[in-house]
């Protein structure tokens, strides 16, 4: 395993809440442990300063009320995460179950009542003796401070988490990272695909349904080198694959040699990771789709928020506007791997058809959409002008077949024809 896949696996395990909760919790018994080993070195005045029950009283006051906190924050967070999937998309939901500020406060509350809990059971069992008590005692103080900086914290979590805003500040930052890696990185750092793969190159397919998360590149890279293949990458991040799509074409592989054939085979198919749902490190479109749903959802007669819808079609600008052609002379870091390009009517389709077809009547957003479009035809003319012609006249269709008022409609159709005609 490359260190680009081992990383993405790690990443997404990170993003796990129990694996932190894990963790605190390791370290709740880890530091009760540590009093039992330090407690020949604590002198007797201390022993005899510290109350007998003075340690064992605090850590049941911790141990009730963490036990309760947490319960709390569990269902908080719970109903936060509901209520972004139902506002926003259910697309930012893993990006707000991994957010690191919850899942600290959480695994807080929980590694500090499972360090009270071991504390309160080696106490009654009278293994710390005098000694020990004294560093539970000053390792309860530290947990103490701990805790009421976590409780300040969680405010401050409470004051975002779920809410609308929180979520498309998240989709964004994701989208753009997405964007950014793509133009640090275009084609994967391979060649540009376009048209069919070649005469002769075999077909790789994969044996699951569903969308491919990730592309180990750099495996695939060093395989074409070492087996002097050319690969044809087809299913690029956040393809549909299923049995009947390859995954890539293969030129170069020996089609005698079984026994050769089948660990490269494995080792090729290894490189992909197939899930459920896409995800935004390799994929722009994921970002892109799902930003657009927000603004969709905001659209629908039931919310009716055409605010937000203006505010994800700025939002869409902004990250739209980070991209741009490829540089001719750009680096090819893999020379015998070739991909598909991802293209600038690719984006614009995803982040602003649906938009439009959802806002045929609302003129504050078709407004805003042909603002964007404008915007990003003169940042990007020689990306985007031809994409933001065509979605410009799709703007058209829909408001002319619309209830609009006839004067509003012919201010969209001179703000639209302008752009046609660029």
């Amino acid at each position: 395993m490359s260190w680009s896949k081992f990383s993405f696996r790690l990443r997404e395990l990170l993003g796990q809440v129990w694996l932190r909760v894990l963790v605190f919790a390791v370290m709740g018994i880890v530091t009760a442990i540590a009093a039992l080993l330090l407690r020949p070195f604590i002198p007797d005045s201390l022993t005899d300063w510290l109350g007998a029950d003075a340690v064992g009283s605090v850590l049941e006051i911790i141990a009730t009320s963490m036990l309760s906190v947490t319960i709390f924050a569990l269902s908080t967070l719970v109903s936060a995460w509901a209520a972004a999937e139902q506002n926003s998309s259910p697309r930012v939901l893993p990006l707000i179950v991994s957010d690191g500020r919850s899942q600290t406060v959480l695994s807080t509350f929980i590694g500090a009542f499972v360090f009270s809990l071991v504390g309160i059971i080696m106490l009654r069992t009278g293994v710390y003796g005098g000694s020990g008590r004294v560093v539970v005692f000053a390792a309860t103080v530290v947990v103490v401070l701990l805790i009421i900086g976590t409780l300040l914290q969680w405010i401050e979590v409470l004051s975002d988490l779920g809410q609308i805003r929180d979520s498309l500040d998240r989709l964004e930052e994701a989208t753009t990272r997405a964007i950014r890696n793509r133009q640090k990185e275009p084609y994967l750092g391979g060649r540009l695909w376009v048209g069919d793969p070649p005469a002769g190159a075999e077909a790789i397919f994969g044996d699951k349904v569903g969308r491919v998360r990730h592309v180990d590149v750099s495996t695939l890279s060093q395989l074409a080198e070492e087996f002097e293949l050319t690969l044809y990458l087809d299913g690029i991040p956040g393809t549909l694959v299923h049995a009947a799509r390859p995954l890539l074409f293969v030129t170069g592989l020996d089609q005698d040699d079984e026994e050769k054939r089948k660990p490269i085979l494995n080792s090729l198919n290894n490189a992909f990771t197939i899930g459920q749902a896409p995800s935004f490190e390799q994929d722009p479109l994921h970002g892109i789709t799902a930003l657009s749903e927000v603004a969709q959802r905001a659209l629908s007669p039931g919310i009716n928020d055409p605010g937000t819808a203006q505010d994800v079609i700025v939002r869409l600008v902004r990250v739209l506007s980070d991209t741009g052609a490829v540089a001719e002379d750009h680096e090819i870091e893999r020379q015998r791997l070739f991909v598909r390009e991802i293209t600038a009517d690719d984006m614009m389709q995803a982040a602003f058809a649906p938009i439009i077809r959802d806002s045929a009547d609302v003129y504050e957003v078709q407004i805003s959409l042909l603002d964007g479009l404008r915007a990003l035809s003169k940042l990007q003319p020689q990306f985007y002008a031809e994409s933001a012609g065509k979605l410009a006249a799709f703007i058209l269709h829909y408001v002319e077949r619309s209830e609009m008022p006839q004067p509003q409609v012919e201010k969209i159709r001179d703000l639209s024809g302008n752009l046609v005609s660029d």
